[in-house]
């Protein structure tokens, strides 16, 4: 009986996804989101090496669109940051670089490189980001 209490028992109900994607990732460089605005939520992941990465459901052998040599990615993010009601892609690097990348429904049949929308030079060492509606705050 008292080895009874003792045992315990563990039961996943959460699917294993693998992607092949290479390299050192931070915390705030991997997320989930509805990146080319076609209601499907895509994986975003960017790597310390400069590597920023797009996967769709059920591709995970291969990236559906990547960039590289951007350079230490720190914080990805999705969200409609320009209130037009379109998701862009946010890349922050550590060393002070934001990249914005749009890739509405018009490109989801293009596969392979992406390049920056709009790239602005920001304050370097940044460690996380918050795409929010502020306005509806106050």
């Amino acid at each position: 009986r008292a080895l009874q209490k003792s045992m315990k028992r563990s039961i996943c109900f959460v699917k294993r996804v693998e992607l092949h994607f290479k390299g050192n990732v931070f915390s705030q460089a991997l997320c989930l989101g509805d990146v080319d605005n076609d209601g499907k939520n895509e994986c975003v992941v960017g790597n310390v090496e400069g590597t920023l990465a797009v996967f769709k459901k059920g591709e995970r052998d291969k990236a559906w669109r990547s960039c590289n040599d951007l350079g230490t990615i720190a914080c990805v993010g999705v969200g409609d940051l320009c209130r037009i009601e379109k998701n862009v892609l946010v890349c922050i690097t550590s060393e002070g670089q934001c990249h914005i990348f749009y890739l509405g429904t018009e490109f989801e049949d293009h596969r392979g490189d992406m390049k920056p929308s709009y790239t602005q030079r920001i304050p370097a060492n940044i460690r996380a980001l918050l795409l929010a509606d502020i306005s509806v705050w106050y």
